[in-house]
């Protein structure tokens, strides 16, 4: 019997499986990343593909991009926000396989982030994306002082669960762009997860 045709309770089960064993290895792949980080990089870089991708350990205080530095307890409060949101999310169509395991990706980023500023007070990244790509001339976009001085294209060094939250927040806009909406007897009738 395929997912598709399982009993409603079987559904269910199948569904919250899925997002459990999303969360739990989304979160141990940036738990194990951060801890190898601190422990191998801690002063150095490493050029994995010169001017492409290097790994370098920062402490970010702040939040997306290390804005707003020194604010732990208000995305400490941000963070549980985005828990009951995908909770809610959660219980809420569409209700399809891959709806579970990218919700599943989102709570691990929430969690991997949420669990270092609680217990360090920073969160750990240690990826740099195009670290040797620079825009030439003066130009500056007001207000977010983009580029910074030194030119680069991407600045900033995030780790696994920011991807995380990246791409499961992606797929979530895209889909949700591209699917029509459910006609309301279609969200009340359909009560299981897939």
């Amino acid at each position: 019997m395929s997912l598709d045709h399982a009993a409603p309770g079987r559904k269910a089960i199948s569904g919250a499986l899925r997002l459990i064993v999303t969360v739990v290895i989304g979160l141990a792949l940036d738990l194990i990343t951060k801890h190898l980080t601190v422990a191998h990089l801690s002063g150095r870089e490493i050029a994995f593909i010169p001017d492409w991708l290097s790994f370098t350990y920062v402490e970010n205080r702040g939040a997306v991009f290390g804005a707003w530095q020194g604010r732990q307890l208000l995305f400490i409060c941000v963070s549980a926000v985005a828990i009951g949101f995908v909770v809610y999310m959660y219980t809420r169509p569409p209700r399809r396989w891959w709806y579970d395991i990218t919700l599943g990706m989102l709570l691990a980023g929430i969690l991997g982030n949420l669990y270092d500023r609680v217990v360090f007070g920073y969160v750990r990244d240690m990826i740099h994306a195009l670290p040797g790509f620079y825009w030439g001339g003066s130009w500056q976009i007001p207000l977010v002082n983009y580029p910074p001085g030194d030119r680069a294209y991407f600045p900033w060094v995030f780790n696994v669960a920011d991807s995380l939250l990246c791409v499961s927040i992606t797929i979530l806009l895209v889909t949700g762009m591209l699917t029509p909406d459910a006609k309301p007897d279609d969200a009340a009738t359909e009560t299981t997860r897939t």
